[in-house]
């Protein structure tokens, strides 16, 4: 997946502009301020000034995702009061929203702030908030600069921003510390304000300990951080003289840089001097620099083409750079991808409950309710998932550890909750496999294992759960596609007790589908919740008839009934025995084949 964390609106309806024209002129008069519900801009033109211009460029270029913010040079806050900046920012942001909603899949949301010359930042404080918890903004834009070139305001290490940086904190945002229009005849604001700008905020961070009081604050520093590669040595140097720690620690905890360098070589110095931990892919498409390179024959600002053509860069740096740095950086975009796992999910199941497909879609359905992020997340938007929930990356988030997959968990979770053969609990004292560093020599999750079963106490449960959980293992605790783990090949194949293969994921499915063991499962849970306690032998019969049902009529519905009028139910604790309920003469809706 490609993730392009620096993207700007310059392509908005012309009748925002328009708007801003009308309210600029009327500064000094406020009768003649235009009202915001004054401004009108439809769907229809929202959605051709974005398909037209930056999604185009996307899907050319083959970016999957771009953080997206209000024009950086229209946000001029040195123009008219805070009053005058608080409106118009509050426009722009929800014309963002507007746009991440139509597109969910391609645009995350980054928030412009009203600022204002010598305004105390804790003003930017409210338009935070709506902006996170309204909108879902992944980040902020900060302007260390309102003036427009005249640095009137107190360097960003100062306290003066400290109430932006706290909320900072609290929603774990970075800012990208990106200027507007240059005010000053001195400064070109392109091609010299926005470049002065990056490397006085960088200097500013490195003669301060602002990152002693915020371990955790996070800045992208965009344009592939102005002069700072280029002079990486003179850096180091004050810093020395300063008697600073490297800045290694001092600093590149907590800035990052981007790549909107737009020529090879700079890309290649940028790249040699900035650990790529710290580098993260952007382009500011249809931005700053715009039209053809002579020398390349491509568009400046396709910077995929010279992260492509780095050759000192091995696949896994490159992942880092397009994807992984972004979703550190930036952690809302891994809460995006949770809630659109659990949507994949409850759709899916949501479906089945509504009769429109058969309770075994969840071991079979090929139909994805996934979206396109999504899809590009687990592997690619075109790349095929196992069948049923098998695949889901709810399912197996849900049975990993945090930082390595759980083939125990997993396959527990099949046992238990898909077959209706829970296996018993662990015996007291058993160690626990070992995680990073303690697994010192690096062994596979197979092999792992395999030590794991040679206690006598663990092999009589293990052998089967963890065949099973073996199988997963081409799926990482995210859910994501890998061919390797550790520096081995993924082993997806395993052998059962009696010698049956399991070939993977399908292999899983096809052997949960095999006979009526799930109709079992489902129809034990379902009677758990529906009586409020769990089941006895003397509840098995019961089972045993719902699973007939269910194997029979392939409904949810049909279950349902079953339940409803079986005498458990309408016996259950609580409720009135004497008058049982009769059953409606109901014809179980057929799902869809």
């Amino acid at each position: 997946m490609i993730i392009d964390c620096h993207g700007h609106y310059t392509t908005a309806p012309k009748a925002l502009e328009d708007w801003r024209n009308r309210q600029v002129a009327a500064l000094g008069n406020p009768a003649a301020m235009p009202k915001v519900s004054e401004l009108v801009i439809g769907d229809d033109e929202l959605r051709e000034s974005i398909e037209a211009n930056q999604l185009k460029k996307m899907r050319e270029r083959g970016s999957d995702l771009t953080i997206f913010s209000p024009r950086a040079s229209f946000m001029a806050h040195h123009i008219g009061d805070f009053a005058v900046s608080s409106t118009w920012s509050s426009i722009c942001n929800e014309l963002i929203y507007r746009v991440t909603q139509m597109f969910p899949d391609q645009f995350a949301g980054v928030a412009m702030l009203p600022q204002s010359p010598g305004v105390r930042p804790e003003t930017c404080v409210a338009e935070i908030d709506r902006c996170i918890r309204e909108y879902g903004f992944v980040g902020i834009n900060l302007n260390p600069d309102p003036s427009g070139g005249h640095w009137k305001e107190p360097p960003l290490s100062d306290r003066w921003w400290y109430p932006i940086y706290e909320k900072m904190v609290e929603y774990d945002i970075p800012a990208m510390v990106h200027v507007s229009t240059s005010c000053n005849a001195c400064f070109h604001t392109t091609g010299a304000h926005y470049l002065n700008a990056d490397t006085t905020a960088f200097m500013q961070c490195l003669t301060s300990n602002l990152f002693k009081d915020f371990p955790t604050l996070k800045f992208v520093i965009p344009h592939g951080g102005g002069a700072v590669p280029y002079h990486w040595g003179r850096f180091r140097g004050i810093a020395q003289d300063m008697k600073l720690p490297p800045l290694t620690e001092h600093l590149l905890k907590n800035i990052f840089f981007d790549t909107c360098v737009y020529h090879q070589p700079g890309i290649d110095l940028l790249l040699k001097v900035i650990p790529d931990d710290n580098i993260l892919f952007a382009s500011e498409m249809i931005g700053a620099v715009r039209g053809i390179d002579p020398y390349s024959g491509h568009e400046y600002d396709d910077t995929r083409r010279y992260i492509d053509g780095a050759s000192q860069l091995s696949q896994a740096q490159r992942t880092k750079i397009f994807e992984t740095n972004a979703r550190r950086v930036y952690p809302g975009l891994d809460a995006r991808m949770l809630t659109l796992m659990q949507q994949e999910t409850r759709e899916l199941c949501g479906r089945i409950v509504r009769g429109e497909l058969p309770v075994r879609a969840l071991l079979d359905s090929t139909e994805s309710a996934g979206t396109q992020e999504l899809r590009a997340f687990y592997q690619g938007a075109d790349a095929p998932r196992p069948p049923g929930i098998f695949g889901h990356g709810s399912v197996l988030a849900a049975t990993s550890n945090p930082t390595r997959t759980s083939p125990v968990k997993r396959g527990k979770w099949v046992l238990e909750a898909l077959l209706d053969q829970a296996p018993p609990p662990a015996p007291p004292g058993v160690p626990q496999l070992p995680e990073g560093a303690t697994n010192t020599e690096h062994r596979s999750m197979r092999e792992l294992m395999a030590m794991h079963r040679a206690n006598p106490n663990c092999a009589s449960c293990h052998v089967r759960m963890d065949a099973i959980g073996l199988a997963f293992e081409r799926f990482d605790a995210n859910g994501r596609t890998r061919t390797t783990v550790d520096g081995h090949a993924v082993e997806d194949t395993t052998e059962l007790p009696g010698g049956a293969t399991i070939d993977g994921v399908t292999g899983v499915a096809t052997m949960v589908g095999a006979g009526t063991a799930f109709e079992r499962s489902l129809a034990r849970r379902l009677l758990v919740y529906a009586l409020g306690r769990g089941t006895a032998e003397a509840d098995d019969p019961l089972v045993a008839e719902l699973a007939a049902r269910l194997a029979r009529d392939r409904s949810f519905e049909s279950l349902v009934m079953g339940i409803a009028m079986s005498d458990a139910f309408q016996r259950r604790r609580g409720v009135p025995s004497t008058k049982l309920l009769e059953a409606p003469k109901v014809t179980p809706t057929q799902p869809k084949q």
